[in-house]
């Protein structure tokens, strides 16, 4: 006869459930990381965000035929068709520069990776050691019955 209540022969393995719950969290995690790579153009700056060549002059240059693009846009010498056909000079504020932020978010993608590795292996760890001991345990409880 076995002195346990019903409700305990039925609860969760411990091991099981936090194996089950980290997978759960940090599974979850990695998800949005893979899905994140499915949208095309998101490394690149918004173009509604994209800042003018004034403003981002600390992070790029741009050469024009050997000359900086300030000193040909400062000259007025740079000119373009309009939609009306007629010509008009290229003024700095009607450049926009859009980055590729790739570089600095794959960075931060490895220093997420190298914390979240160790909480799925954890996560994998627990749920089987904590699947064995259950199997272990009803095998051992099917023998005392016998």
């Amino acid at each position: 006869m076995n002195s346990k209540p019903e409700s305990a022969k039925k609860s969760l393995n411990p091991m099981v459930f936090i194996g089950l719950l980290t997978l759960l969290i940090w599974g979850g995690d990695l998800l949005s990381i893979v899905l994140s790579f499915s949208q095309k153009d998101i490394w690149w700056t918004p173009p509604k965000l994209a800042p003018s060549y004034q403003e981002s002059r600390s992070r790029v240059q741009v050469y024009l035929k050997g000359e900086k693009l300030e000193a040909v846009l400062s000259s007025g010498s740079l000119s373009l068709a309009g939609k009306s056909g007629q010509w008009e000079t290229v003024k700095p504020e009607d450049f926009r520069i859009r980055f590729n932020n790739w570089e600095s978010r794959r960075a931060s993608l490895f220093k997420h990776l190298s914390i979240l590795t160790p909480f799925l292996t954890a996560g994998f760890f627990f749920l089987i050691l904590g699947l064995f001991f259950e199997v272990r345990r009803k095998q051992k409880s099917g023998t005392d019955r016998d």
